[in-house]
């Protein structure tokens, strides 16, 4: 209120208590309150910082090195954190463990006292006379525990790191592992942001934060190896704010190291020596020579962007291949952990970062880095992600800039590549796919993990199945050993195979089928029960010659299709590559074409006979088909057989369903008709033979002679009805046989009197 104003509403009330005295409490409030005379500090006795230049030997003993030169250099940091930093706005007023923590610390006795009488200038002041007398006394230099500093020493020769890039790796080591420097630290408050963080670093080592900015950039030394970097993506305490390489590195720096090297162990791991030997890897022979000699080259003339990919279902032997190679090359193999010591798992960006470091640290040494489980880093990044800080996920410039420049070669692996970016894949120098090893492979590797507890019987039925990884058979025979290795031989092998089943079943697999299983087609063939117009024997020779055929087997179930194609296969002495319409077709869409890819590559690969089952499921007529993947289909299954040059069967009950353009693509259509009666009486004293009947009389001819659609699955079936049932006589058995004929549904019989021609 003016002077004037004051005047007016004194000759207003005058006027008004004339007029009515009782408005006079009224006015009262209209009147300014009577000012009160203000204290100055002047006025006050004047308060000094009480100071205590020594340092107690209790307060050296809790920091990281008790000695007295560095106590006295990390209080100039502490006390440059104060002054030149906004912490000491923050002591107004502010009382504490922490706080009372640093300032005994830092040797100020009374500094509540003292911070209440005095303003912020008054007080940056006179801590700044302190700040220049101690910083006379210590230098400029930072004065870190003899063992950080010679860390520091030891990775600056290594990754070649500048003076004050070592200087703030140094700082954020004890800015983490510091618990007095970090108690100072919380007076900066926790909404910091990492956009100025060179504002604050730069002040505490007396450095131009312009040239402190410049050390922490993304593409520089301590950020692009991942011993240091700042988050930006929210607002953090300053601890949180400078991340380092791991959670255990600042302890780690802070132990002498012999081997730097050894201060990545926790992240950075060497692996064993393989068990198994190049004969273990003959199914990829070539793959095996070309990476040795890519290594070899590689390590022997630091040529750097060198990237071995391989991908492929799990437990295929990817790993233990990677091992190998070192194991050959006679190199160190250092593995990039998905875990830490504590065996949490690690975060893709920080696996990253690890990576960075372990180049920097192995290139000079014949080493080979394997980046296991890569997916997470080299899947595709959906393009709605948007995050800038890299909080999780390293950016793809950065991966392919680590693909490009890599000084220590590195073995990658995945289990599936199918959203591996592009630009990705063609960075690799190497890149294939490692199969299941071929059924020779598998027998090999069976009998060298299940010597003596499974027997070779046994080992060949298991290693039969193709489905069967050389980890299913490390692990099997792992078990078994364990438990069952004083039971019998029989209770091995029963034991042996319920386990793999146990596992196929959960990966969705058939299961393995015994010997015992089989049946007397498939384990004895002979050519002769087979009704055909063609002289299998000779197909046979000439298929041995030539190593090559596509055929096409057609006609009713049971008649012995398959059978044939593993007769063949025994005969070439190669896997047999046997699969059904449900281990190929599949409800999404591309899948089934990927899987008859697949199947095509691994016959093509193992130089095994590959046959197709019931082939009309995906082999139909494309005039009938009602959708587009139906014809898609169709089209895939031809052209990997135009491209296939091996032993392919397709084998149907449906011969009238496929394709017209198919049969084309085939250099025999073959029908397997019902056994002549020849054939079937021949296999009907196999049969007797089998079940332990030996009265097989010409009358039983004269009956089977009359069953006119007989087939070699029949018989089979009669065999395992024995295990439910054992006949006793070659009657009961031919009694069975008819039985299982009634039940077809043109089912049929001869004419009686004459014997049908053989």
């Amino acid at each position: 209120m003016s002077f004037d104003d004051v005047n007016d509403v004194v000759s207003k009330k005058a006027s008004l208590l004339d007029m009515d005295p009782s408005v006079e409490d009224f006015l009262q409030d209209l009147e300014p309150p009577p000012r009160r005379a203000r204290k100055t500090k002047n006025a006050q006795a004047p308060v000094s910082l009480v100071l205590s230049e020594e340092v107690s030997q209790d307060a050296l003993a809790e920091l990281a090195e008790a000695d007295l030169r560095y106590a006295r250099w990390l209080r100039v940091i502490m006390l440059r954190l104060m002054i030149k930093t906004p912490a000491l706005g923050r002591l107004k007023g502010r009382v504490g463990y922490n706080l009372n923590q640093v300032c005994a610390f830092l040797g100020f006795q009374n500094f509540e006292n003292y911070a209440e009488a005095r303003t912020l200038a008054e007080m940056r002041q006179d801590l700044s006379v302190v700040l220049t007398r101690w910083e006379a006394e210590v230098g400029q230099a930072c004065h870190f525990p003899q063992a950080l500093q010679n860390n520091l020493k030891a990775l600056a020769q290594i990754i070649d790191l500048n003076p004050l890039e070592a200087d703030i790796l140094g700082l954020g080591v004890l800015i983490h592992a510091e618990s007095i420097l970090e108690s100072c630290s919380e007076l900066l408050g926790a909404e910091l942001t990492g956009y100025n963080i060179e504002r604050i670093l730069g002040p505490l080592l007396a450095r131009k934060p312009e040239s402190v900015s410049k050390c922490l950039q993304r593409h520089e030394k301590l950020a692009s190896s991942g011993l240091l970097s700042i988050d930006i993506g929210g607002r953090y305490g300053l601890r949180q704010l400078v991340d380092l390489l791991t959670s255990t590195f600042a302890s780690r720096m802070l132990v002498p190291q012999n081997d730097i090297r050894k201060i990545v162990e926790g992240f950075v791991r060497p692996v064993v020596r393989s068990s198994l030997t190049a004969q273990d890897y003959g199914h990829i022979q070539t793959n095996l020579e070309i990476c040795k000699s890519l290594l070899t080259h590689c390590v022997a003339q630091n040529v750097n962007g060198i990237n071995v990919l391989i991908y492929g279902k799990p437990g295929t032997g990817k790993t233990e291949f990677a091992r190998l190679l070192a194991s050959e090359l006679n190199l160190s193999l250092m593995e990039i952990s998905p875990h830490n010591l504590a065996g949490a798992p690690v975060v893709p960006i920080r696996r990253v970062r690890n990576y960075r470091i372990a180049q920097a640290f192995f290139k000079h040494n014949p080493s080979v880095i394997l980046f296991d489980e890569c997916e997470e880093i080299l899947n595709q990044v959906s393009s709605n992600d948007r995050s800038d800080d890299e909080a999780t996920i390293p950016r793809k410039s950065w991966i392919n800039k680590i693909l490009e420049s890599n000084d220590v070669p590195t073995i990658w692996i995945a289990n599936s590549i199918e959203r591996f970016d592009e630009a990705y894949l063609r960075r690799f120098s190497v890149c294939f796919e490692m199969p299941i090893p071929s059924q020779l492979q598998r027998e090999k590797m069976l009998a060298k993990a299940m010597d003596g507890v499974v027997s070779a019987q046994g080992q060949v039925g298991i290693a039969r199945h193709k489905d069967a990884t050389p980890a299913m058979l490390m692990q099997t025979a792992k078990v078994v050993q364990a438990i069952a290795s004083q039971r019998p031989e029989s209770e091995r092998d029963a034991l042996a195979i319920h386990l793999m089943n146990n596992t196929l079943k959960a990966q969705r697999k058939a299961k393995i089928v015994t010997q015992g299983d089989l049946g007397i087609a498939r384990r004895d063939f002979e050519p002769e029960w087979v009704n055909s117009e063609v002289n299998l024997q000779a197909l046979r020779e000439s298929i041995v010659q030539s190593r090559t055929g596509r055929l096409c087997l057609y006609g009713p179930p049971g008649t012995g299709k398959t059978a044939f194609g593993k007769w063949l296969a025994q005969e070439l002495d190669v896997p047999h590559l046997v699969l059904k319409a449900s281990e190929i077709l599949s409800p999404y869409l591309g899948e089934t074409e990927q899987t008859m890819a697949r199947a095509f590559e691994m016959a093509d690969q193992q130089k095994a006979v590959l046959q197709f089952d019931e082939v009309d499921s995906f082999l139909q007529d494309r005039q009938k088909a009602s959708k587009q993947w139906e014809v898609t289909q169709v089209n895939e299954m031809l052209t990997q057989m135009e491209n296939f040059q091996g032993v392919f069967i397709a084998s149907t009950n449906l011969f009238q369903n496929l394709d017209e353009a198919s049969l084309r693509r085939f250099d025999m259509a073959i029908k397997f008709d019902f056994m002549k009666t020849d054939a079937a009486w021949q296999m009907f004293i196999k049969t007797c033979s089998i079940l332990g009947v030996a009265d097989a009389q010409q009358a039983q001819k004269i009956r089977l002679a009359r069953l006119a659609q007989l087939t070699p699955g029949d018989f089979e079936q009669v065999v395992r009805r024995a295990r439910l049932l054992r006949p006793q006589s070659a009657n009961e058995v031919l009694v069975q046989l008819e039985g299982a004929l009634m039940h077809k549904k043109t089912s049929v019989s001869r004419p009686m009197g004459f014997l049908a021609a053989a």
